[in-house]
């Protein structure tokens, strides 16, 4: 073979090696911006999707620990909503005492009104005052006058829409997270006296709604109920005290 042929025969078969090297393994492309590096599919590329078991992503509103979910919800530090709702309950729980005892108040004071008639002024002789009799100012009360029915029903009214909301109140008072045994005590001695609150309203109406209003009927009846919000009042202050004290303490 002539050294010509020769030379073409070696440039054929390097040719086609080259050719065979190329259909095997394709030339790389230089990596852009978001590109998959070579020998990896486009999802191995990405990785795993955000909140994946075993991906070390951090869910949304969860925790910072491998492998956290979406529904990993457990909230951190010291956060207390049963103490705060509780102190918020026991707040609105003294706004409804102090009208409720406003309006017994008021019906207390419209049955003790008395009729007070002049007897006599005080005497003046030299130096010495001699003062009136029998009472020192010279008014002398001839007895209670009869309660007016306005008047009445006004403050009944008043009753009537309070109560419930004391109840309600009462019921739907909250427990703080963490509750000693005075607390649990003072709970359910509240929760016993909202359950007499009933009784003792509808014997109030009944000698206030009677034909012939009565003084001592009526007065007896609205002392009874004025001394049961003072002791449901005195128990709340001395729970707040002591959830407040617990809050303080768990901070």
């Amino acid at each position: 073979m002539s050294p010509k042929f020769a030379c073409i025969a070696l440039a054929m078969t390097i040719w086609m090696s080259a050719t065979s090297a190329l259909a095997d393994d394709p030339p790389s492309v230089p990596a852009g911006p978001g590109a998959s590096p070579a020998g990896t599919s486009t999802k191995e590329a990405s990785g795993a999707l955000p909140g994946a078991a075993g991906g070390g992503a951090t869910a949304p509103g969860g925790s910072n620990q491998p492998g956290a979910t979406a529904g990993d919800q457990t909230l951190k530090g010291r956060v207390h909503g049963g103490t705060a709702n509780a102190l918020a309950g026991l707040r609105d729980l003294g706004v409804t005492c102090h009208h409720l005892e406003d309006a017994l108040k008021g019906m207390l004071y419209e049955v003790q009104r008395q009729d007070m008639v002049v007897v006599a002024e005080p005497d003046v002789i030299g130096p010495m005052v001699i003062p009136a009799l029998p009472d020192p100012s010279g008014m002398m009360s001839m007895g209670y006058l009869p309660p007016r029915p306005k008047y009445v029903n006004f403050f009944l009214l008043q009753i009537d829409n309070l109560i419930p909301m004391l109840q309600s109140e009462l019921t739907a008072l909250s427990k703080p997270d963490i509750t000693s045994p005075e607390m649990a005590s003072l709970f359910n001695d509240l929760t016993e006296e909202a359950r007499t609150l009933a009784a003792n309203r509808q014997a109030l109406e009944a000698v206030a709604r009677a034909p012939q209003l009565k003084n001592m009927e009526i007065g007896l009846k609205a002392t009874v109920l004025y001394e049961q919000v003072g002791k449901i009042n005195k128990l709340r202050k001395r729970l707040f005290h002591l959830v407040k004290e617990q809050s303080k303490k768990s901070v």
